[in-house]
C-alpha cells in the first residue's frame, strides 16, 4: 500500500506543473451506460471539474481516482478515468457592471466517468467509503485559500449500493449536482443564490421519507493525507470564517415536485468584503432516516462593490397615452387614467400592486386605470445589482367622481308640413358644480348649441353633452326627431373632378333616417345614402326625402374628369463621364410633386423637378399635377462612359508629289482632320507639297471625356534623281549595258523592250538593231518614282579607201564610200594639207569624189576626210592618198 501511495504523490507532482486555472468541480453518482447499463450493482462514479480553456486542455487525458475505507483510511481499490471528450461550455456574466471586478468567465465542464460494479459484499464496511481524484491544478487564486491543487470527493454506505436505481418513490435513485462554478455576488449584501441539484431517475411522486437531501457548508479540500485535508487557510481566514460572512443554509429537504428531476437550494450570503473566494457544499442523501451518500462540490464566488442606491421610484398621474399631460387622481366615473412610473434604474423588474395585492401582468412601467378600478396603487421596483434590491414606491389613491345624470324631452312639432316647422329639445341635468351644455346632430356638434334647449328643425337624430366642474361628462341618449320641414339638401366634394381611372365620393347633408336618390345628367344612378361614389363626368344632383316625405332637391354639381398630366424628362445628355454629374429635368405644366425612379425603384429624397444623376441606370420621374392626377415618363437611360482615346489610323509617307490622295481614319469615328494637304478627310501630297506634315484629328462631344486629339507627322520626300548618262554609240551588232540601280526596295522597267535583255532588272544589257531612245521608270518605297531616258546609237559599218587613182583606167578611179546609205543625212568633207574643203557632200545618194576640183584634177598627195553620219551624230576622221 506504502507503494502505491508513493506512486500517486509522484504523479501529483507532475500534475501540478502541467495543470492550469480551475474554478472548482463536483463529485458524485449517475447511471452507468454501455455494457454496464441495467446491471445489479452498477454504478457510475461522475466527477466533474469547471476550468477554464487552458485548464481544460492541460487536465490529464486519464486521471487515477482510489476508494477509501474510512474506517481503516486505506486504499481499497484504484481506478484510472479517461477524460470525456465532449466538454460542455458555459458562461457568467457580472450583471453588476459598475462595481469591478471581471466582467464575466468563460468556463467548461471536464468530466471523468467511470463505469463499475460496485457489490455491497465487497463493499460492506458501515463507515462507508470515500472516493477520491488524484489533486489536479491550479486552483485559480482565491482570496481565502492558499492552497493549489484541487482534490474532489464523493462518500457511499453499503446501504447506498441498490441493486438497481428503478424506484425513485422508494428512494433508489441517485443524486448530483446541476454544474456551475463561478457566481458574482454583493459585498455587504444579503445575496440569495440558487445552488441546483438533482435526482436520477425523476420521482413520479415526492416522498421526503425515502428521499432526503439536505444541503451542508463544506470547506474545501486538497492533497496531503488520506483521504484528503482542509486546504490551508490565507491570513485572517479559517474554516468557520471562509470569506462569506454569515453563511445560511436551509436547513429543510429538497423539494421535488412530483415528475421533476431538478430543485434547488436557497443559500444566503452576505460577504464583508470583496475578492474571489473559493467556497466547498456537500449534499447528504438519506433513506428512512439513513445517511446513504455525500457528495461534494467546490466553487468560487466573486464579490463585488455592489454600493448603488436604488431609490424609491416615483409614480405621476396623466392622460393616456400622453405622459406628460398631468390628470387628477379623482378620476370620473367610467374614464381611464395612466400610471407612469419615474426615477428607476436601468435593468429593473416592476410589479404593479392595487391594494397591496399583485396586479396580474402589470410588469410595466406604465398601468393604464380603466373600469372604474379605484383603491390604494404601488409600484415595486426589484434591481439584483442595487441596495436595496426591492424598493417600493410612495402610494397613489385613485378615487371615483360620479357623472352627471343627463335626460332629454322632445316637445310636439310646430309649422306648416313640408315648409316650416321645429320641435324643442329640453335637456333635465345634475351634476356637481355649474353645468355646461353642447347639443349634437347626427353625431356632430352644433355651433350655438350650447343652452338647456334647442329648437330642431332639420331631421335627424340628437343628443346633449353635459359636463360638470369636475370636467366629467355624460352624453344622452339619442333621440329622433322629425320636425315638418323639408330637408336640407346640398351637394359637395372634395374636388371638382376626378383622374382618369380613379374615383370621386359626393357628399349630401347627412341624416340617418333619409333617403337619398343621386342623379347624374338628369338620370338616377346607383345610392341610396348621403354619399355616392362615382366614377364618371356629368352634372350630379341628389334628391333628399325625410322621414315626414318631404324632398328637397340640391342645386347641379358639375364633376369633369381631369387631363393626365404629361411629363418629359429633359436632360443634356444620356451620358456619364467617370465622376461627373447629369441634370434631370420634369417637365410639364402645373405638375406639384415629383418621384424619380431609378431602374424602376424610387430614389429616397428625390422629389423635385431636378434631379442629379451620379450612377447608370434607366431613370423616370412619376408626377403628381396640381389635380392630384399621376403620370410616369419615359424611361431615359444614362450610361456611364470612360475617356475616350483619340488615335489616327497610320498614314504613309510619300516620295514626291505624284501619288494619288489617300483617305484617312480615325478613332472613334465623327471627328474632323486638319492639316497640309487635308481635304474631306483624305491627304493630297500634291496638295501639302515637300516637306514635314502634322496631321490633328479632332473629337468634340457634349462631355468633357468625350472631347479628344490626336497628331502624326507624314512626310512626303523628294523622289531621287535617276541619271542614266550621255547617250551611248555603238557599232551595230555591238551591246552596251546601262545600270539604274536606285538602291533597296524599287522595281524597274525599261521601254521599248526591244533589244532589253531584261526589262525587269536596273543592270541589263542592250543590244538595238538600230538607233533607239531608251526610257527606265523605277518605283520605290512611299511611291517613289524615277524616270530617266538615253539613246543608243547603232553606228553601221562605212568602207572608207585609203589611196584611189583617179587615171582613167576604169579601177580605183574614184574614192567610193561603202555603206554610207545606212546614213540619209551623212555629211562627208575633204580638205587639202592647208585645211581647204575641197570636197564637201550631204544625204546618201552623194556622188563619189574623182580627184578633181572644178574639172581640174588635183595634185598627189595626202588628204584629210571627215564623215559625219548625222548632225550631231558620229564622226569618222581619217586620210587617204591620192595617186596617179
Amino acid at each position: 500500500m506504502a507503494k502505491l501511495y508513493l506512486v500517486f504523490g509522484l504523479w501529483l507532482l507532475t500534475l501540478q506543473v502541467q495543470a492550469q486555472r480551475i474554478y472548482g468541480g463536483h463529485f458524485d453518482r449517475r447511471n452507468p451506460v454501455g455494457a454496464f447499463s441495467g446491471q445489479p450493482y452498477a454504478y457510475r462514479f461522475a466527477c466533474t471539474f469547471y476550468a477554464d480553456a487552458q485548464g481544460a486542455n492541460a487536465l490529464p487525458d486519464r486521471l487515477t481516482f482510489r476508494i477509501i475505507q474510512k474506517s481503516t483510511n486505506t486504499v481499497v481499490k484504484e481506478y484510472t478515468a479517461r477524460k470525456d471528450q465532449d466538454t460542455q461550455s458555459s458562461a457568467v456574466l457580472n450583471d453588476c457592471g459598475s462595481a469591478g471586478g471581471t466582467s464575466g468567465i468563460n468556463y467548461l465542464f471536464v468530466r471523468y466517468n467511470y463505469d463499475t460494479i460496485v457489490n455491497p459484499i465487497q463493499f460492506n464496511d458501515s463507515q462507508g467509503y470515500y472516493v477520491v481524484n488524484a489533486p489536479v491544478g491550479a486552483r485559480n487564486p482565491s482570496a481565502n485559500v492558499a492552497s493549489s491543487p484541487i482534490v474532489l470527493y464523493h462518500w457511499f454506505s453499503p446501504q447506498y449500493l441498490f441493486e438497481q436505481l428503478n424506484d425513485p418513490n422508494d428512494g433508489k435513485a441517485a443524486s448530483g449536482w446541476i454544474p456551475e462554478s463561478y457566481k458574482y455576488i454583493c459585498k455587504g449584501q444579503s445575496n440569495r443564490i440558487n445552488i441546483g441539484v438533482g435526482i436520477f431517475p425523476a420521482q413520479t411522486t415526492f416522498n421526503p421519507q425515502t428521499f432526503n437531501l439536505v444541503l451542508r457548508n463544506a470547506v474545501p479540500v486538497t492533497s496531503g493525507s488520506l483521504p484528503f485535508k482542509e486546504v490551508d487557510w490565507k491570513s485572517g481566514f479559517s474554516a468557520s470564517s471562509q470569506g462569506m460572512g454569515n453563511s445560511v443554509v436551509p436547513s429543510g429537504n429538497a423539494v421535488f415536485t412530483n415528475n421533476s428531476s431538478t430543485s434547488s437550494f436557497i443559500v444566503t450570503l452576505t460577504p464583508p468584503q470583496t475578492g474571489v473566494f473559493s467556497v466547498a457544499f456537500l449534499t447528504e442523501q438519506s433513506r428512512n432516516g439513513v445517511l446513504l451518500c455525500i457528495n461534494y462540490r467546490e466553487m468560487q464566488f466573486e464579490v463585488n462593490d455592489c454600493s448603488q442606491t436604488n431609490s424609491k421610484p416615483l409614480i405621476s398621474v396623466s392622460k393616456v397615452g400622453k405622459p406628460a399631460l398631468p390628470a387628477l387622481t379623482a378620476v370620473c366615473e367610467d374614464s381611464i387614467v395612466q400610471l407612469n412610473l419615474k426615477s428607476y434604474a436601468k435593468g429593473s423588474a416592476f410589479q404593479w400592486k392595487l391594494n397591496n395585492t399583485d396586479i396580474p401582468n402589470a410588469t410595466d412601467t406604465v398601468l393604464v386605470i380603466r373600469n372604474n378600478q379605484t383603491g390604494v396603487y404601488t409600484c415595486t421596483v426589484k434591481n439584483e445589482l442595487l441596495c436595496p434590491k426591492t424598493i417600493t414606491s410612495d402610494p397613489v389613491t385613485i378615487s371615483l367622481v360620479p357623472k352627471p345624470t343627463v335626460s332629454v324631452t322632445a316637445g310636439n312639432p310646430s309649422g306648416t308640413p313640408c315648409v316650416d316647422g321645429t320641435i324643442k329639445l329640453t335637456v333635465t341635468a345634475s351634476g356637481a358644480g355649474a353645468l355646461t351644455y353642447q347639443w349634437y346632430r347626427e353625431n356632430k356638434k352644433i355651433d350655438g348649441a350650447t343652452s338647456t334647449s334647442y329648437e330642431a328643425i332639420e331631421t335627424g337624430v340628437y343628443a346633449i353633452r353635459v359636463t360638470d366642474s369636475n370636467g366629467c361628462a355624460t352624453t344622452s341618449g339619442n333621440s329622433p326627431v322629425i320636425p315638418s320641414t323639408p330637408p336640407k339638401a346640398d351637394i359637395r366634394a372634395l374636388k371638382n373632378g376626378y383622374c382618369k381611372g380613379n374615383n370621386l365620393t359626393l357628399y349630401s347633408t347627412s341624416g340617418r333616417t333619409n333617403i337619398y336618390q343621386w342623379m347624374r345628367d338628369g338620370q338616377p344612378i346607383g345610392g341610396i345614402k348621403d354619399s355616392v361614389i362615382i366614377s364618371q363626368a356629368g352634372v350630379y344632383t341628389v334628391k333628399v326625402t325625410a322621414p315626414n316625405s318631404c324632398s328637397t332637391t340640391s342645386l347641379p354639381l358639375t364633376i369633369i374628369q381631369y387631363p393626365e398630366p404629361v411629363v418629359t424628362v429633359d436632360s443634356q445628355g444620356n451620358q456619364l463621364c467617370q465622376g461627373t454629374s447629369l441634370s434631370l429635368t420634369a417637365k410639364g405644366v402645373d405638375l406639384k410633386k415629383f418621384e424619380w425612379r431609378r431602374n424602376g425603384q424610387a430614389i429616397s429624397g428625390a422629389s423635385k423637378d431636378l434631379f442629379t444623376v451620379n450612377q447608370e441606370g434607366n431613370y423616370a420621374v412619376s408626377v403628381t399635377d396640381t389635380n392630384g392626377c399621376k403620370a410616369v415618363s419615359k424611361e431615359i437611360e444614362i450610361k456611364k462612359v470612360d475617356k475616350i482615346t483619340v488615335q489616327i489610323d497610320s498614314i504613309p509617307d510619300f516620295c514626291g508629289i505624284s501619288a494619288s490622295p489617300i483617305a484617312l481614319k480615325g478613332i472613334p469615328a465623327g471627328g474632323n482632320f486638319s492639316g497640309p494637304g487635308i481635304a474631306n478627310a483624305t491627304f493630297d501630297p500634291k496638295m501639302a507639297g515637300i516637306g514635314r506634315h502634322v496631321i490633328t484629328y479632332t473629337v468634340k462631344g457634349n462631355l468633357d471625356c468625350l472631347n479628344g486629339e490626336a497628331q502624326k507627322t507624314v512626310t512626303v520626300s523628294s523622289p531621287p534623281a535617276l541619271n542614266l548618262g550621255e547617250d551611248r554609240i555603238i557599232f551595230k551588232g555591238a551591246s552596251v549595258t546601262l545600270n539604274a540601280d536606285m538602291g533597296v526596295g524599287y522595281t524597274y522597267h525599261w521601254t521599248p523592250e526591244s533589244g532589253v535583255d531584261n526589262p525587269a532588272l536596273a543592270k541589263t544589257t542592250f543590244t538595238p538593231e538600230h538607233t533607239t531612245t531608251y526610257h527606265i521608270t523605277a518605283k520605290g518605297p512611299m511611291e517613289c518614282l524615277a524616270e530617266d531616258s538615253i539613246t543608243i546609237r547603232v553606228f553601221s559599218g562605212i568602207y572608207v579607201p585609203e589611196v584611189f587613182t583617179p587615171n582613167g583606167d576604169g579601177q580605183n578611179d574614184t574614192w567610193e564610200l561603202k555603206g554610207l546609205e545606212a546614213y540619209p543625212a551623212a555629211e562627208v568633207t575633204i580638205v587639202n594639207r592647208w585645211g581647204q574643203v575641197i570636197f564637201f557632200e550631204k544625204g546618201n545618194t552623194q556622188k563619189n569624189f574623182d580627184g578633181t576640183v572644178q574639172g581640174d584634177s588635183l595634185p598627189i598627195g595626202e588628204y584629210a576626210f571627215i564623215i559625219r553620219t548625222e548632225p550631231n551624230g558620229h564622226v569618222l576622221r581619217g586620210k587617204f592618198l591620192l595617186l596617179r
